[in-house]
């Protein structure tokens, strides 16, 4: 038998990802697929859509046959530390032998991963120099990677529009982390169909996550044909009853770095360089979070680094922090037999976990958000279908 894993968060599944999940079936002939997806915070460093189970009971009906949690500490991460958190646990589970990513052009995707993996030494002089002229570190990563590809023949302009979309950065920090890892593991690359990851209308097509969360918020019927037929009631009517309160999330994220003093903020997994002082400063005039955000932002850190520190600040997640145990959320009941092959890392009821403080917290913060139902954490069911 052989696997395949897929390392998503559905926020929310539409049928894009229902089309990924058909076309990796074709490609890598897998006996079965399985999810790791993003519980309630996920990596833009914000609370998800709907809630985890929704979103694990539409993966488990159109294509995956089970759904595992990754921990709140990989799914905030920034991206490498979220490609090399979702690769350990796929890694981790009996006979998965691909790993499909969704990419927005292939052509050049692998061979930009080496480069970034090996660091020539061409590649880190570039980088040093550009940090050294006051470049974030995302904008010198990105200089260094694109003289290496000019070095190596691949057209400057094409190396840096690649290195441009989100989902292809995402598709090299995967490759990467197989790599470091020593995995056998195959990367499977599936060129995406319709809207790009940062288009904001709905389009022809398929349409992105973003475009659909932005329908949601001010008609949610209007996505309901971007998103698969046999699920869309259900996520209409999570997004209508209970739509993420973000004035809520705001006022507790906040708070949250209000109330804790400079040496929390300084155990924060991403803050460094004395970043704390200014934010706890900008934090006690702040009354919107776009306005924290704004005061914060600076060349060395950027909005998407300053809205993960926000987010951990709330989640209480620190550099020492390691990984929970993993949740399966959901499982085809065809596929249930792979739930004994599960090692001791992973569990299906909550009660009997140990190590899940961060997991408890996330929960619990996300009802406040979410107006849901507030010990989900503790929820004994397993999704099925």
């Amino acid at each position: 038998m052989k696997y395949c894993a897929v390392i998503c968060e559905y926020n929310p599944f539409h049928s894009g990802h229902a089309y990924q999940l058909d076309r990796a079936v074709k490609e890598t002939a897998a006996d079965g697929i399985i999810a790791l997806m993003s519980g309630n915070f996920v990596q833009r460093a914000e609370p998800a859509v709907t809630d985890e189970f929704l979103r694990a009971g539409c993966a488990l009906r159109n294509g995956a046959d089970m759904v595992i949690e990754l921990p709140v500490t990989v799914s905030t991460a920034a991206g490498r530390d979220f490609a090399r958190g979702g690769v350990a646990i796929a890694a981790s589970l009996p006979d998965v032998e691909f790993l499909v990513m969704g990419c927005e052009d292939e052509e050049h995707i692998r061979a930009l991963a080496d480069i970034q993996y090996e660091e020539s030494e061409l590649f880190k002089s570039v980088l040093a120099a550009a940090l050294g002229a006051g470049a974030s570190y995302p904008t010198a990563y990105t200089t260094a990677t694109v003289e290496e590809a000019a070095k190596r023949g691949i057209d400057r302009i094409q190396a840096s529009e690649t290195l441009k979309k989100p989902n292809n950065l995402l598709c090299i920090e995967y490759i990467k982390a197989l790599k470091a890892a020593g995995s056998h593991i195959t990367p499977v690359l599936i060129k995406r169909k319709g809207g790009g990851y940062n288009d904001k209308t709905l389009g022809e097509g398929f349409a992105s996550a973003g475009a659909i969360r932005a329908a949601f918020a001010s008609n949610p019927e209007a996505a309901r044909e971007k998103l698969p037929p046999n699920t869309a009631d259900d996520v209409i009517r999570a997004v209508t009853a209970n739509p993420v309160r973000t004035d809520v999330y705001e006022a507790l994220v906040i708070d949250a770095v209000r109330r804790a003093d400079i040496s929390s903020l300084a155990r924060l997994r991403s803050v460094n360089e004395g970043i704390e002082y200014k934010l706890k400063e900008a934090a006690e005039r702040a009354v919107t979070l776009g306005g924290l955000y704004d005061a914060v932002k600076s060349k060395r850190y950027t909005m998407s680094r300053i809205r993960r520190i926000a987010l951990e600040c709330l989640l209480d997640i620190e550099k020492d922090d390691r990984p929970s145990p993993c949740r399966v959320l959901g499982v085809r009941d065809d596929f249930r037999y792979y739930l004994s092959r599960l090692g001791s890392d992973f569990y299906v009821s909550p009660s009997d976990a140990a190590g899940t403080e961060k997991e408890k917290r996330a929960s619990s913060l996300y009802s406040l958000i979410s107006g849901r139902e507030g010990n989900a954490f503790y929820s004994t069911r397993l999704v099925t279908v």
